[in-house]
């Protein structure tokens, strides 16, 4: 008994603390705040002691340095990233062409939200070698009536015969009236990759440049947007 005494009078005056005993157990305080620093439950002829997991010590960082011990990019690189366009994207798989009407890029845009005297669509055709561009108004995106009179266009007023039509995966250039056609004039069809509509960038980018072509030419004549579709045509007229 002597030695239990002892043992809590070391621990009473080296670290001020207070037990309380109870039945089958005792909690230990700190005398200056009365602070709990633990309880100790007997189980089983053993004495165990349970209290609450609490942090020893902390430190308080910047924002700045945990995103630099994760290896984040800086945030003077993320603003530069932030204004960076995409890069161009590669779609010269072949020899420049050398003739016209080797190689015709054609799109479809379309439904507009206005419509133009019963148009919606309009297909764009652009010869790759002198980059003149052709447009159609369409009704439906199902016309293949634009497609064809391009092809005798080609054919009557140049002399020459198109040889690749490239286009995007858009499923009305893989109907059956359209492919027929295209075998029996021997125009060879190519399409973009899945996923992949930077491959026919340059039928896409005239597109965008016709429709911002159509909205300045809209506001500055001070006409109605139903006119749009005898604008396009204005606007190819310029452009080329």
């Amino acid at each position: 008994m002597s030695l239990q005494f002892d043992f809590f009078e070391s621990i009473d005056s080296f670290f001020k603390l207070s037990v309380t005993f109870y039945a089958g157990s005792f909690v230990i305080k700190d005398q200056n705040t009365d602070q709990l620093i633990g309880e100790v439950h007997e189980s089983r002829g053993l004495y165990y002691l349970s209290n609450n997991p609490s942090t020893l010590c902390f430190t308080s960082i910047s924002p700045k340095l945990l995103h630099n011990r994760l290896r984040h990019p800086s945030l003077a690189k993320l603003k530069l990233i932030a204004n960076m366009s995409e890069p161009p994207f590669l779609t010269k798989l072949a020899k420049d062409v050398i003739f016209l009407f080797s190689i015709v890029h054609s799109d479809i845009w379309g439904p507009s939200r206005v419509t133009s005297f019963g148009f919606n669509y309009f297909v764009t055709f652009i010869d790759e070698y002198s980059r003149c561009t052709w447009v159609y108004l369409m009704k439906e995106r199902s016309e293949l009536l634009s497609i064809l009179m391009f092809s005798k266009l080609v054919e009557n007023q140049f002399g020459k015969t198109i040889k690749i039509l490239r286009s995007d995966n858009a499923k009305e250039y893989f109907s059956s009236e359209l492919n027929s056609y295209l075998s029996s004039k021997e125009i060879l069809h190519q399409s973009t990759c899945p996923h992949t509509p930077q491959q026919n960038g340059i039928a896409k980018r005239k597109n965008k440049h016709l429709v911002e072509t159509i909205s300045t030419l809209l506001l500055s004549a001070n006409v109605p947007t139903n006119h749009w579709g005898e604008v396009i045509l204005i606007a190819c007229f310029l452009i080329n």
